[in-house]
Formats: C-alpha cells, structure tokens, sequence
C-alpha cells in the first residue's frame, strides 16, 4: 500500500527538516511526501533540496492558507491514503507499519486516525490524544472537541479527493475540525490506541502566537458553518450546544493565556456556559477561570 504524506508548510524551514526526516525514518519504505510551500518567505525549497529522496515531491505555491496548501497536496498525491503532518510535527518509526496493520484489518475504512501525544521541543510529554479504549471517534468529536490531530489522519484518497479542506482564510487553523465533522456524518471514524506521533509545542506555534481577534473570527466562522451543515445536525441532533461550548472557552481560554481582553474572556466564558451548564465542572472551565484570577489580581 502506497501512502501519501502531506506536509504544508509557511516559514519552518528551521522545523521541516526535522519532521521530513522523521517520515524517512519509517519502517515501512512505500510511501511518498509531498511538501507544499504555501508562499514560505525563508527558504524552505533548500531545505527540501538538501535531502535526496526521490520519495519527496516538492510544490511551491501562492500564500493561499493551509486547507488549501493540504488540498494541492490531495490533487497531486498518488497513494491509496493521504495522511497529513504539520510541517513542525513528528512521526515515530512504526507509524506506518501500525497505520497498515489497522487498515487491513479494518478492511480498508474511508477515514482513520493515529494515536498522538503533545510534547515540547525538549521531549516533555504535556498531554496525550484521545482515548485508546475508543473504537471510533465520531460521537467525541461533537461531545469531546477536536480530539484528532491533523497529523496523523488518514483519508482513503477517493474520499479526500470528493471531502476537501475549506479554504476559508478565516477559518484558518479550525478548516481539520470542520472538515473531521463533515466526514463523521459520512463516515466511521476508526483509530488505533497505540501512540505513533507527535505535536511539538514549540514558542512559534500560530495558536500561540495568533492576533485574538483573528482568533475569534476563525472560531465564529467555524461555528456558522457548523451550523449550516444540515447533514451534522441531522446526524448529530444535539451537537450545536457542545460546538458552541468548545468554541466559546476555547477563545476564552486563550486570551487568558495570553492575558488580553480582560472583559472578552468574561464574555466568552459566560456564552460558553450558557450553551451548555454542565460543563461547568470541566478541566477548561476551571483553568479559564484560573486564569482570570491571575489577570485580575
């Protein structure tokens, strides 16, 4: 089985290295990687240039954003599966050989997602994926937020090439979760508990670093299309409140993190609550509140 690595990339020339090197690290040689440089200003094209595998296929394009950098890399891609990894993240060795054993075993699913953990740029491991008791992850993504990582998901490329990313600037960093809901009403969503790669928190990552309002938009964006899909709220008639929750305390929680707009976290937090109350008792919830504390005193 051939599979095809999508990795986009905007100015990480000093991270893509690392994370093309991780896929040529595999134990399982059938693959190809695809790196899309989405108008990348450094330069990203020596780094590619300067490891010679002629698994790598290299696209430059226009700055036109990371669902449609990921698209390009769908329409070029050659594989039995697309799998896409963020151009400052990193596979483990067996990532592949342990994504074709589910899949065989799975017969092929349309859509399926490998086990992650989130560490810092200094081995620190910060937090771990979703569950690995679950057997899919459709009804958690509506009950839990956006549990999978992008890299990692694997997308039958007949099902990737008909269910592209939103190239919606605005929705820029939320086009995965929108794109993941989309295919929960479609698809089963299958995953394997074993943890096969990584997100490196680094102190350039856009959430990071992101303008709040930015923020905001791209989480009201999210929401309205959400909302608009007829299929999520006819396949999932209770999800609206949940999406609202996880959106509004997730603008909340990081302006709080970066100690901005004392009176919008407040605003935030309450619209989130109020869509749904009994998460109020949540890990988010609490640490929103933590840090409004911090804020205000």
């Amino acid at each position: 089985m051939l599979f095809s690595i999508i990795i986009p990339v905007y100015n990480r020339a000093n991270l893509l290295k690392a994370t093309i090197q991780s896929v040529l690290a595999q134990d399982y040689s059938n693959f190809e990687i695809i790196v899309v440089d989405d108008g990348s200003t450094d330069d990203v094209v020596s780094v590619v240039n300067s490891i010679p595998d002629k698994r790598i296929q290299f696209i430059k394009q226009e700055n036109k954003e990371r669902g449609a950098a990921r698209n390009t890399g769908i329409k070029n891609a050659h594989g039995a599966y697309v799998s896409f990894l963020d151009s400052d993240d990193y596979v483990y060795p067996f990532f592949l050989s342990e994504a074709f054993k589910w899949l065989e075993k799975l017969n092929l699913p349309q859509v399926f997602a490998s086990n992650f953990e989130v560490r810092t740029d200094t081995h620190i491991i910060m937090a771990s994926g979703f569950d690995p008791n679950l057997l899919t992850l459709n009804t958690a993504l509506i009950t839990q937020g956006n549990i999978m990582a992008c890299s990692g998901v694997m997308v039958r490329r007949d099902i990737a090439l008909t269910n592209l990313f939103s190239e919606n600037r605005t929705l820029s960093g939320s086009e995965d979760y929108e794109l993941w809901l989309r295919l929960a009403c479609r698809y089963p969503i299958y995953c394997s508990p074993k943890v096969s790669h990584s997100i490196i928190q680094h102190p350039d990552r856009s959430v990071l670093t992101m303008n709040p309002q930015k923020l905001i938009n791209r989480q009201l964006t999210f929401l309205q299309l959400a909302a608009g899909n007829p299929q999520l709220t006819a396949t999932f008639p209770n999800a609206i409140p949940f999406l609202e929750y996880e959106a509004y305390s997730y603008i909340a929680l990081h302006l709080a993190l970066s100690k901005k707009e004392f009176t919008k976290i407040l605003y935030f937090l309450s619209k989130s609550l109020a869509a749904k109350p009994q998460r109020i008792f949540r890990k988010r919830t609490a640490a929103i509140i933590k840090h409004l504390l911090l804020f205000a005193f």
